[in-house]
């Protein structure tokens, strides 16, 4: 998800309980915000990041897996709030997410 400094839309997208947006700067934010964090959507500035940049974080975070492990407990507890709004999950999100990221790829 992109937006002029990619605030606005990481919180518009966080409103949703199943959605975990992630606005990075850096390709090693991307990773991390999948590894530790579950991350299911990516939110980029355009004007704040080059397109060289925002192409490797899409890479980064599109090749990444969630570690799990000590993790898994956070994920779980922001999983919960607001569970009963949601109506998509596990890695059926995911995928969906990973698809619109690429389609956003795909215009830079």
């Amino acid at each position: 998800a992109m937006s002029g400094s990619g605030i606005g839309i990481s919180i518009a997208r966080n409103r949703f309980s199943w959605v975990r947006a992630a606005l990075v700067s850096q390709p090693e934010a991307a990773e991390l915000a999948r590894q530790h964090n579950d991350a299911n959507v990516l939110a980029l500035g355009e004007r704040l990041i080059t397109a060289e940049t925002a192409k490797e974080s899409v890479q980064k975070f599109l090749s990444t897996e969630f570690e799990g492990g000590r993790h898994q407990r956070r994920v779980d507890k922001l999983s919960q709030i607001g569970k009963s709004t949601a109506y998509l999950g596990g890695g059926g999100l995911v995928f969906f997410a990973k698809l619109f990221i690429v389609g956003i790829f795909l215009l830079l």
